[in-house]
């Protein structure tokens, strides 16, 4: 038996015991799915990894070259680290009550930032309490010196998600190790999380353990993964809707299971009368974007798309239903996929696993109220989930574009960061449009995987 054989039989047993007993017409559908999963994937041609290591290499350069030029602002305390830091400096000094209070910010702020001079008043923290424990212990340190551990751990996290994605994934196995490593540290989104000590990363993790454990039918602990990313709700909770309509119980049990967790230590941290007050700070904050928060038309999601277009145009009140509406038939549609999915009756393979997870992770951020350039580090994970598909289905100049067409957010890893830092315009809210393609792009595959014909009325 050849080696494709020994391949193909293996992956025909893991379906078989990951689905159960299908029809004739199920079985031919998934051994077509194993062909084009498996196929006979040349190891990668010698051109192609000097070509994929000097263009990633080059990337790598030029964002040590914008860190070096930024490193005085860096240490000043321009970065958004510099909140975080001053969190864990109330929290250590046991005033966790006064964490939310703009006095004790500033006034913290000011023992290690005092040579910013953008900011009138403090950087806002805008975290829940628990989040504020994480660091308590780099507060030991001085600013500068605890920023680079931060950003040392951050660099460490991206390693480890992509290492996870290459032991996942049988197609990143033919590909040398450093390469997925180096794609994930060149990806432009994590420069600027790296950049401002931004959170955002361990987001991503949660979400790439999370998905690992659905893989696995572990939907328990695959929401208790993401209940982890609790400290940015906004981009946690649509995911976890989607979850609820598509009936998935565990999921949502092993997220609120976290979440009840995490808001007691946040009690502990604060007393419940802060912790009461969190959400009319957060509200308060929104309209007062001058001390800190970005503007919506800066924002890559429907919210940055529609307000950073229509502002002035047309009412507020109707500015907000139009981001409502949208918001919601982005979810539907994800929702409407996992439909079709069960309609069709098979067991889901893991290519369509991978499609309608990425899906939901869009859909997700889109109706986020609040979403910065440094979160779209999180479609890491669907990159490297997509990447394998796309380089097994497309060679050439044509199959190229039809990967740049199902998988526009690929070209940002091909688009030099300084081009997004010097346009003379704010171009990030047309971001949501990529994002929209995208979401087109994947639903189509996924009809296509699964062409079981129309839905019941």
């Amino acid at each position: 038996m050849t080696n494709r054989l020994r391949m193909r039989s293996r992956l025909f047993l893991q379906l078989d015991h990951i689905g159960a007993d299908v029809d004739v017409k199920s079985n031919l559908a998934v051994e077509s799915l194993a062909r084009d999963w498996v196929g006979s994937q040349p190891p990668m041609d010698k051109r192609l990894t000097n070509a994929a290591f000097l263009l990633l290499a080059a990337a790598l350069i030029v964002h040590a070259y914008f860190f070096w030029t930024l490193r005085e602002l860096v240490s000043s305390g321009y970065p958004d680290f510099t909140s975080f830091y001053a969190a864990g400096e109330t929290v250590r000094h046991g005033h966790g009550s006064l964490l939310y209070d703009p006095s004790e910010q500033w006034n913290t702020q000011q023992e290690f930032a005092s040579r910013v001079r953008i900011r009138k008043g403090p950087l806002p923290y805008l975290r829940l309490p628990f989040h504020a424990l994480l660091f308590v212990p780099f507060t030991l340190l001085p600013y500068s010196q605890a920023f680079a551990l931060w950003d040392i751990c951050n660099i460490g996290v991206v390693v480890a998600v992509a290492l996870l994605m290459r032991r996942h994934m049988a197609l990143l196995r033919q590909y040398p190790k450093w390469l997925p490593v180096l794609l994930a540290i060149s990806f432009p989104p994590v420069f600027l999380a790296l950049l401002q000590g931004q959170d955002s990363l361990l987001l991503l993790l949660a979400y790439t353990l999370a998905y690992l454990a659905v893989t696995k039918g572990a939907d328990f602990r695959a929401g208790c993964y993401l209940g982890l990313g609790l400290f940015k709700p906004h981009l946690v909770f649509p995911f976890v809707l989607i979850a609820l309509l598509e009936g998935k119980g565990m999921f949502v049990l092993g997220f609120a299971s976290v979440c009840a967790v995490l808001l007691l230590v946040s009690v502990a941290v604060t007393g419940w009368p802060t912790l009461l007050h969190y959400p009319s700070y957060i509200w308060w904050l929104e309209g007062h974007t001058g001390r800190g928060l970005v503007l919506p038309r800066d924002t890559p999601n429907l919210r940055g798309l529609i307000e950073g277009s229509l502002a002035g145009l047309l009412p507020a009140w109707s500015v907000l239903l139009l981001i409502a509406v949208s918001s919601a038939a982005v979810l539907l549609w994800v929702c409407s996929n996992y439909r079709r999915q069960r309609h069709c009756g098979a067991s889901p393979s893991p290519r369509s696993v991978a499609l309608l997870f990425s899906q939901a992770m869009i859909a997700t951020f889109l109706a986020s109220y609040h979403a910065f350039t440094y979160d779209l580090s999180i479609f890491l994970l669907p990159i490297f989930l997509l990447a394998g598909y796309v380089s097994a289905r497309n060679s050439g100049r044509a199959g190229l574009m039809r990967a740049a067409s199902e998988d526009p957010m690929m070209l940002l890893l091909f688009i030099p960061i300084y081009v997004l830092l010097c346009v003379p315009f704010e171009p990030m809210n047309l971001a949501a449009i990529a994002l929209l393609l995208w979401m087109w792009g994947l639903a189509h595959q996924t009809t296509r995987l699964q062409p079981c014909g129309a839905l019941p009325a």
